[in-house]
C-alpha cells in the first residue's frame, strides 16, 4: 500500500481490496496468486472495495465522522473517479455489457494476466460491482472462494463449479458464482 499525505479516500479504496483479498481466503502463507483465475479474484477484490466505498460514503453522510458529512461527497467523488476508469477500460474493449463475449476474445490474456492492471481484466469490475450491488447475499459468497488448495490455479469452469460447492457447504446463498457463470456462458462443470 503507497498512500501518502492526506489521500484519506485512496487509503480506504486500497483497504478496501485487501480486506476483498481476506474475505476471499488469500491471506493465509499458501495463498499465492496463481493463474489462470487471478483475475477474477482481482476483479472481485476491486468490486468488494468499491462497493464498500459506497457503504462508507453513506455512512459517513448519516453519521458524520468529525462533524464533516460533506465529506462524505469527496468519498463518492473517489469511487466514481474509479469506476470511471474502469468504464472506460470496458467501453475501450467493447464489453458494452456482453461480459461472454468479451470473455471469450481476453480469455487467454486474462488467464496470463497477474495485477489488475497488467491487462484487460479490470473492464470487468463494473459488471462485478453491479451484482454486488444487485443481491447483497452476494458478499457472502465471495467468503466461500479459494476454500481448496489449488485456489486460483484452476481453469474457470472447474474454479466456479468448486465455488458453487463450496458455498453450498458453509451455507452461503451461490448467487454470485451462478451469476458469473450465465455472464461469462461458461458450462456448467463437476468441482
Amino acid at each position: 500500500m503507497d498512500v501518502r499525505g492526506n489521500f484519506w479516500c485512496q487509503l480506504a479504496y486500497q483497504f478496501g481490496h485487501e480486506l476483498g483479498h481476506v474475505l476471499d481466503n488469500s491471506w493465509n502463507p499458501d495463498s499465492k496468486p496463481r493463474q489462470p483465475c487471478q483475475w477474477l479474484e482481482e476483479n472481485l477484490a476491486q468490486a468488494f472495495s468499491l462497493r464498500g466505498l459506497g457503504k462508507l460514503a453513506d455512512s459517513w453522510e448519516q453519521r458524520p465522522v468529525f462533524n464533516d458529512a460533506s465529506y462524505a461527497s469527496a468519498i463518492r467523488q473517489y469511487r466514481r473517479n474509479v469506476i470511471e476508469n474502469d468504464e472506460k477500460m470496458a467501453s475501450d474493449q467493447m464489453l458494452d455489457f456482453r461480459l461472454d463475449a468479451w470473455f471469450r476474445k481476453y480469455r487467454s490474456a486474462l488467464e496470463k494476466q497477474g495485477r489488475l492492471t497488467d491487462g484487460p481484466g479490470q473492464a470487468a469490475v463494473p459488471s462485478i460491482l453491479h451484482e454486488l450491488e444487485a443481491d447483497p447475499r452476494s458478499v457472502e459468497d465471495i467468503g466461500a472462494l479459494n476454500r481448496w488448495p489449488e485456489k486460483t490455479g484452476v481453469p474457470i469452469e472447474r474454479y466456479m463449479g468448486l465455488w458453487e460447492r463450496s458455498c453450498e457447504e458453509i451455507g452461503a446463498a451461490g448467487v454470485l458464482p451462478k451469476r458469473l457463470v450465465d455472464l461469462l456462458d461458461l458450462p456448467s462443470v463437476e468441482p
